[in-house]
């Protein structure tokens, strides 16, 4: 009896000792610049960005820092309005807003604009939807209205060309390659186009909820299933195995 009281009475202090992870909720008033958030993506060193319709918010476990254009200020933000974020294997992190495509110089805290140039060699400032690097070292980026762009870099120099190979829409809204090495391009009017390794491609456009509709994400689970994330009608999933 003296044993269980003994147990009870440890298992009580160490209930009060011990107790979960409190949440912390980050809103407007204080901490961020917008409530219309586009993309959350944390860097390698751990720190978060937030791509928002109203600026670019850093978050390095302590405080924010948001940027935004500065118009007498070439190496600010290129527009307050940031659709997407990402990071390549250099660590160079690429910001993509309405009107064009930058890269973040972590030791200035500037952003230098990435020049882009369609296939007649005119050069664009593009809507960036998504940006991806594929296994093989290629960048892609995609945009709402000029299709495609490859980044191209030597030494010092990088640019962006537009490239027509791979589909007909000029609307992207989501690229991702798989564990296969097959390339899915999302479009926002002609379905979702699958690329394998030998550049065969299978084109998704038969089905209703899918064919005209805005993916936002995909995502592969350990079974090798894809799951396509909508801004409309919820979630779908592709069986790799049917």
């Amino acid at each position: 009896m003296k044993i269980k009281f003994i147990l009870c009475l440890l298992f009580l202090c160490l209930s009060t000792t011990f107790h979960g992870q409190e949440g912390k909720m980050f809103t407007v008033d204080k901490d961020l610049s917008s409530s219309m958030l586009n993309k959350i993506y944390q860097d390698r060193d751990g720190i978060i960005w937030i791509a928002t319709e109203d600026g670019l918010n850093r978050y390095d476990g302590a405080k924010f820092t948001v940027y935004r254009n500065e118009k007498s200020n070439p190496h600010s933000l290129l527009n307050d309005y940031v659709r997407t974020l990402y990071e390549d294997k250099q660590g160079r992190l690429f910001i993509g807003s309405l009107n064009g495509l930058q890269i973040y110089d972590r030791a200035t805290a500037s952003f230098t604009t990435i020049p882009m140039y369609l296939s007649s060699g005119a050069s664009i400032d593009p809507n960036i939807a998504t940006i991806l690097e594929r296994n093989n070292g290629e960048i892609l980026i995609g945009t709402s209205g000029h299709s495609m762009f490859l980044l191209e870099t030597r030494g010092d120099s990088i640019k962006a060309r537009q490239i027509s190979r791979f589909i007909s829409s000029n609307l992207i809204t989501y690229a991702y390659e798989d564990r296969k090495g097959n390339l899915w391009i999302a479009t926002g009017d002609n379905g979702i186009f699958r690329f394998d390794k030998n550049n065969q491609s299978k084109h998704y456009s038969g089905e209703k909820d899918i064919a005209k509709n805005t993916v936002s994400s995909m995502c592969e689970d350990e079974q090798g299933n894809l799951y396509i994330s909508s801004l409309k009608r919820g979630l779908f999933i592709y069986n790799a195995n049917q």
